[in-house]
C-alpha cells in the first residue's frame, strides 16, 4: 500500500509557496537611483500562471503607475500606464496606504 501524504501538509506547503510568490516585492534602493527618483515593483503569479506586475515610478518630476500582464513565459500580454494624482503622490511620499491606487489601471485578464 502506497504511503499517503497528509492533506494538511500539502495545503501548508502550497500556502507557503503561494505566500512567497505573492510577497515578491522589490523596492529599488534609493542609493541606486539618481537623487529624487523612486521605483517600487510588485510581481504576483496568478493561479492561471500569468504574472501581474505593478510599478510605481518617479522620474523627471512625474509620478506614473503601470500594470503589466505577462504570460508564464514572460511575454507581455497587456500594459496600462496612468499618471498618479497629486493627492496620491503626497500619500506615497508619506509612506501611507493609498486606497484605490490601482482601480483605474485594470488590464483584461
Amino acid at each position: 500500500m502506497a504511503s499517503r501524504i497528509p492533506f494538511a501538509w500539502i495545503a501548508g506547503v502550497t500556502f507557503i509557496a503561494v505566500v512567497l510568490i505573492v510577497i515578491t516585492i522589490s523596492n529599488t534602493h534609493p542609493s541606486s537611483l539618481p537623487q529624487g527618483d523612486y521605483a517600487s515593483v510588485e510581481v504576483r503569479r496568478m493561479p492561471c500562471g500569468r504574472l501581474l506586475r505593478r510599478e510605481v515610478l518617479h522620474e523627471n518630476d512625474a509620478w506614473r503607475k503601470t500594470v503589466t500582464l505577462m504570460s508564464p513565459e514572460g511575454e507581455v500580454l497587456a500594459t496600462k500606464t496612468r499618471l498618479i494624482e497629486p493627492e496620491q503622490c503626497n500619500r506615497i511620499r508619506a509612506g501611507q496606504f493609498v486606497p484605490g491606487l490601482w482601480a483605474d489601471c485594470a488590464v483584461p485578464m
